[in-house]
This record gives C-alpha cells, sequence and structure tokens, in this order.
C-alpha cells in the first residue's frame, strides 16, 4: 500500500481531506473505534482507518 486515505469524519463515507502516504511521519492524538486521528508532516488533520496502518507499509506513528 503506498497510501491511505485521511478522512474528514471517523466515517470510510466521509469525504477525503488527503493521503498519508507510505513512510510519511504523522502524529495521531485519539481514537475512536477503529479510528485514528491524525496529523501529517504536510499538515493534513483527520482520521484514518487503523486497520489501514501496517509497519510492513512504511505507515507508522511518531
Amino acid at each position: 500500500m503506498l497510501a491511505v486515505a485521511v478522512h474528514a469524519r471517523a466515517d470510510g463515507d466521509s469525504t477525503a481531506v488527503g493521503v498519508l502516504r507510505r513512510g510519511e511521519p504523522f502524529t495521531a492524538s485519539v481514537t475512536d473505534g477503529a479510528w485514528l486521528h491524525v496529523t501529517t508532516a504536510s499538515g493534513i488533520t483527520g482520521w484514518v482507518d487503523d486497520g489501514d496502518l501496517r509497519r510492513d507499509d512504511g505507515l507508522r506513528s511518531n
């Protein structure tokens, strides 16, 4: 996986506000069920499904 969608809300049907690319650092602040609220190194803030974050893909939290 090269990137995962960053959503406006903790819902896969919500608008994608950006992407979290493989290897891009991010900070995580809160969780909502299976969703993680993140801010990417490029300044995008939103929600990602933590099931999409796999260490072997290089997507990792700071």
